[in-house]
């Protein structure tokens, strides 16, 4: 949403150095995480799993340059909604995987 409602050259450079600051620290904190909760026996399959998921990498460019030509660069701003939106979907996933995982430790 910052990147979209930057209105100059300053503001769009400093969001994407808090964007990548924040991706860096994200990364990290989950294959920490990921080393903590694996059962020994299984961490290279949760860390392989874990490689399978960054497959959004490289589709999202590719859904990125769709949004781009359907919306036009003059709605930047329907855009990163439509982004922030499919972020959002996330949300009750994790919920949800949260709940399981308590539920199995118990």
């Amino acid at each position: 949403m910052f990147m979209a409602l930057s209105s100059n050259l300053f503001q769009f450079i400093g969001t994407i150095i808090i964007f990548t600051i924040g991706e860096v620290l994200i990364f990290s904190m989950l294959d920490i995480l990921t080393d903590e909760l694996a059962n020994p026996k299984m961490k290279s399959t949760y860390f392989g799993a874990m490689g399978l998921s960054r497959l959004g990498n490289v589709i999202a460019p590719s859904l990125g340059g769709l949004l781009l030509s359907f919306y036009g660069i003059e709605n930047s701003l329907s855009t990163f909604c439509t982004l922030s939106f499919i972020t959002i979907l996330g949300v009750p996933i994790l919920i949800f995987a949260t709940k399981m995982q308590k539920h199995k430790a118990t």
